[in-house]
């Protein structure tokens, strides 16, 4: 759950501070959905993809310096 999450996470997400709780407060389902549906999904998948490829070979590169 959000609410267990140490208060560094969402700080690093760009979660917003609520000043009356002071406490960072995650987006509400609606707020996450209406995102999501404005989203390109080329866009994102192009995003992915290429992320995925500069990434595909990490943990290989990983295990061969220890």
């Amino acid at each position: 759950m959000a609410a267990d999450l140490p208060q560094s996470l969402p700080a690093l997400l760009g979660v917003r501070w609520h000043p009356v709780r002071r406490r960072r407060v995650a987006p509400s389902a609606g707020t996450l959905r209406r995102a999501l549906i404005a989203l390109d999904a080329d866009a994102l998948d192009r995003a992915v993809g290429a992320w995925l490829r500069e990434h595909a070979g990490c943990d290989e590169a990983a295990g061969r310096s220890r």
